[in-house]
């Protein structure tokens, strides 16, 4: 568009729109009646309605009035103060995403939809807030653009990545994915794709020098992150070790309150036994290090009964987690 729609110019749109679509043939007068605006003001909304949103706008000399010559609707719906409320919110939780090149686009559109000056403003955004937990480096314009293009034209594309391990070692290498989705994970953003055959994650401010390829693909069914993870709800991950079943015992009052009122799988059973005392929680996911670290923040309140892999993680670092205690008791 040539001029930048603001949130009162899209209100006087809406309801000239409106006085128009109704047949009634209102003229500059009738708006300016209607809306209390001058008649400039009415004469510029008009070229924008004409020109910027293409509508099929006539006018009868006869009728002295204006009218569509075929069926048209605007691009965009008036927001008033409920849904500017709503919005708003939306403003504020688009916060946890600052470090994305999505976050200016995004904030600029709301800002157009919703009128700094709005009572909106007041009412609810100071009155919403973010817990902040750590920030992430912002993602590079340029690797997020070639992202984006990447997967709006189902094209492989190529890049450095600079994997994060456990021992606190960095390695680098060099890939080519199929990306498929862009995923949001507590302000940070993913790639997800598939490599040679295996599904990936890959955080998008880790990569560098990324490319699109002329190598094109086409989506597989199911190919989103959810159906990949089997539905499970610890983050952004994929383990290597792939879909395994998992038990868990939960013992402490607040651990099984806790795990009743949660869903960590599609397929999660819940079983309470309070003769023994304990609430157990079984489902299946392909999130196995997630878990673990999930498992850990129960403490004592936990126990894993399967899968083996897992119970013995839990053993280790139990045996781990004692032995540096003694040094200090």
């Amino acid at each position: 568009m040539n001029k930048k729609l603001t949130r009162p110019m899209l209100y006087r749109i809406g309801i000239e729109h409106e006085m128009i679509k109704d047949g009634g043939f209102p003229n500059r007068n009738d708006f300016q009646d209607k809306l209390e605006a001058s008649l400039p003001t009415i004469a510029r909304d008009l070229e924008i309605l004409k020109y910027d949103l293409r509508a099929p706008l006539k006018y009868d000399n006869s009728k002295r009035g204006y009218y569509y010559s075929e069926e048209f609707e605007l691009p965009f719906r008036y927001v008033d103060d409920n849904s500017a409320d709503i919005l708003m919110c939306a403003k504020r939780l688009l916060e946890t995403y600052k470090a994305t090149p999505l976050y200016d686009d995004l904030s600029n559109l709301l800002n157009t939809l919703v009128s700094p000056n709005s009572k909106s403003e007041s009412s609810l955004f100071d009155r919403i807030g973010i817990i902040r937990h750590e920030e992430y480096l912002e993602a590079n314009g340029e690797v997020w653009k070639t992202v984006i293009d990447a997967i709006r034209t189902n094209r492989m594309v190529s890049f450095d990545y600079t994997r994060l391990y456990y021992n606190d070692a960095r390695k680098t290498k060099s890939h080519t994915i199929a990306p498929y989705q862009i995923l949001f994970d507590g302000g940070k953003t993913y790639c997800f794709g598939e490599e040679n055959g295996l599904c990936k994650l890959f955080a998008i401010n880790r990569m560098r020098n990324a490319a699109l390829t002329d190598i094109t693909f086409s989506l597989p069914p199911n190919h989103g992150f959810e159906s990949t993870s089997g539905n499970g709800r610890f983050g952004a991950f994929v383990s290597e070790k792939g879909k395994m079943k998992y038990k868990i015992r939960f013992s402490s009052t607040w651990a099984r309150e806790l795990i009743r009122q949660s869903r960590y799988s599609d397929d999660q059973t819940i079983t309470d036994d309070d003769e023994q005392g304990f609430t157990a929680l079984e489902f299946t996911s392909v999130q196995f290090e997630q878990i673990f670290y999930w498992l850990k923040t129960f403490g004592a309140d936990a126990i894993p009964i399967e899968p083996l892999e897992l119970v013995e993680a839990w053993k280790k670092d139990w045996k781990e987690t004692i032995g540096k205690l003694k040094e200090f008791l």
